[in-house]
């Protein structure tokens, strides 16, 4: 008796050393097999997913949609990680939501999905992957700022009878690549042809990072009027592509390609301690055309001011100059004031430093009066689109008085941009705004150009 209850403990201590073993076998497993952060199958699970999958005859072509967070990183630098991984759980719990039987998630990398499905044809594919892709994007609130979280969708279809996962995972980065290259919301189907595509992508990224080291960038200037006297109180510095073999480049075409390959913070640096050179050198131009004052207006990407040394590095190279900040203006898009506290606190310092802070093409995007009054703003550049080039009706009287009116209301200056035709300046010289700039006085030009140009208009109003 005593032998047989002796022998049945070993034998339950066997077991649960088995059952123990079992679990951490299964845990084991587990843990190499899914994302700690979101619980779905990591890179390692997918590829043994996509090694298990059975075919169906029903469903011949599978698809894998690769969904990428659009511009992520910025959301980790605005909101910090742990808002950011929030971001990435939400995600992952909407494409779950959104998954179907035939169908498994996986998290590839940092903010990097994907969706893997069988369909009955090509068409069904691409419908279902513009379908996730429209699911999955909403509105993140911080702080009563509104962020649109969009993904781009790299699209990549196989014949179940040729399903290779590390063959899907390559095709996929393609795709993923090509697609966010396209800013927002990017779409892109993968094909054979477009390694080509990559290739000539990465050899444009090549050009502009030779051309940050060779000089090949230059600053025109676009002159700014004061509405209330007509005379010339600064400049907006525009940057240009002096580009070997093409010729002059405007900022559409190259600067897409200077964010695609993370250039932005470069390039403004560059920016920055070129128009000071410029605004130290003129000093004695300003003297001799008896300008009364000359503001340089600059225009900073978001990326920038995501980093939260900037304004650090803005005074220091101010330092390197001894030009005055109440000389400068420094321009953010609309899109800036999106991105969270970081960028509030760079503002914040670069006005207590003494630069005037410019928010450019008022009136479309995110601005609203509460972001107006809540970022350290002072000057309101009203968008071109309130200027068309004629038919001006009531509506935009309407329109551009109300900015006018709240822009006094806070307390800042405004300039009507874009400004093209006599009808366009009769209308801004009427309205209340501040100051005006547009090719109805002059396009950017070259620096000895512009300070021929100012001649010849002071000339020209001594003569009247």
């Amino acid at each position: 008796d005593y032998q047989w209850t002796l022998a049945q403990s070993k034998i339950d201590e066997i077991k649960a050393l088995h059952q123990s073993r079992r679990r951490l076998a299964e845990e084991y497993s587990y843990r190499t097999s899914h994302d700690h952060l979101t619980g779905l199958l990591n890179r390692t699970g997918f590829i043994g997913a996509i090694e298990a999958h059975s075919p169906n005859p029903e469903l011949p072509i599978s698809a894998g949609i690769f969904i990428d967070v659009d511009r992520f990183q910025r959301f980790n630098d605005a909101l910090g990680y742990a808002n950011g991984d929030k971001i990435l759980r939400q995600i992952a719990k909407e494409v779950s939501m959104q998954s179907r039987r035939n169908e498994f998630v996986a998290r590839l990398e940092s903010d990097e999905f994907i969706l893997f499905g069988s369909y009955p044809t090509v068409d069904d594919a691409r419908e279902r992957a513009l379908e996730l892709q429209a699911a999955i994007e909403f509105t993140q609130i911080h702080k009563s700022i509104e962020m649109q979280i969009t993904v781009s969708i790299g699209l990549v279809l196989v014949k179940d009878s040729t399903l290779e996962a590390q063959t899907l995972l390559h095709e996929g980065a393609i795709a993923s690549q090509l697609a966010s290259r396209q800013d927002r919301s990017g779409f892109a189907l993968f094909s054979k042809d477009q390694s080509d595509q990559l290739t000539t992508a990465l050899s444009e990224e090549f050009a502009l990072r030779r051309a940050l080291s060779n000089n090949e960038f230059v600053l025109h200037y676009q002159p700014v009027i004061r509405v209330s006297d007509g005379k010339i109180v600064g400049a907006e510095a525009l940057i240009r592509w002096e580009r070997p073999g093409v010729g002059l480049l405007m900022p559409m075409q190259f600067l897409p390609g200077i964010r695609q390959a993370h250039l932005s913070i470069e390039l403004g640096y560059w920016v920055l301690d070129r128009a000071l050179q410029m605004r130290k050198s003129a000093e004695v131009l300003i003297q001799h055309h008896e300008l009364d004052e000359f503001g340089l207006g600059l225009n900073i990407e978001a990326e920038s001011l995501l980093r939260s040394d900037f304004a650090n590095n803005v005074r220091q190279a101010f330092s390197r100059t001894a030009v005055s900040p109440r000389d400068i203006f420094i321009e953010i898009s609309e899109d800036s004031l999106a991105s969270g506290d970081i960028v509030l606190d760079n503002l914040k310092q670069l006005r207590e430093f003494g630069i005037k802070i410019s928010l450019d093409d008022f009136g479309v995007g995110y601005s609203n009066v509460i972001q107006a009054q809540v970022f350290p703003l002072d000057v309101l550049k009203i968008d071109k689109a309130f200027f068309p080039t004629s038919g001006f009706t009531e509506r935009n009287e309407q329109l551009v008085g109300d900015v006018v009116r709240m822009a006094k209301t806070l307390g800042v200056e405004t300039v009507a941009e874009g400004v093209e035709t006599e009808e366009a300046n009769s209308f801004v010289f009427k309205s209340g705004i501040d100051y005006v700039q547009g090719f109805y006085y002059s396009a950017a030009m070259p620096e000895l150009e512009f300070w021929n140009w100012v001649r010849g208009r002071n000339a020209q109003r001594s003569s009247q």
